[in-house]
């Protein structure tokens, strides 16, 4: 999803999780990976976790998947390194997750 995508993510995670499916989702973001990394988008992660949270049943969720070669790795693990720490301190039932691609690992 984009950043701007919250409802729709939202909503069809409810409708996965009504089907019997754990959803996985991933948000490119509304912001740099620096911006993010050194807070501007904090209330963006917030609304979304909250909205996830509300939710019954388990979510998945990753930021930017599959980085490589979109940017600086060191500002995109920045940005995972703050954006964590959000998403477990705002919810029971969303996990936070990162989606790497593997053939670079």
């Amino acid at each position: 999803y984009q950043g701007t995508q919250v409802s729709k993510a939202v909503s069809v995670s409810k409708t996965d999780l009504a089907a019997g499916r754990i959803p996985w989702i991933s948000f490119k973001l509304p912001y740099s990976w620096t911006d993010m990394a050194n807070g501007k988008g904090d209330a963006w992660a917030k609304d979304l976790v909250k909205q996830l949270d509300a939710l019954e049943g388990p979510v998945w969720l990753a930021f930017h998947h599959e980085p490589e070669k979109d940017g600086d790795i060191k500002e995109w693990k920045r940005m995972q390194e703050r954006l964590g720490p959000i998403v477990r301190s705002g919810s029971d039932n969303v996990a936070f997750s990162v989606v790497l691609t593997g053939w670079n690992q």
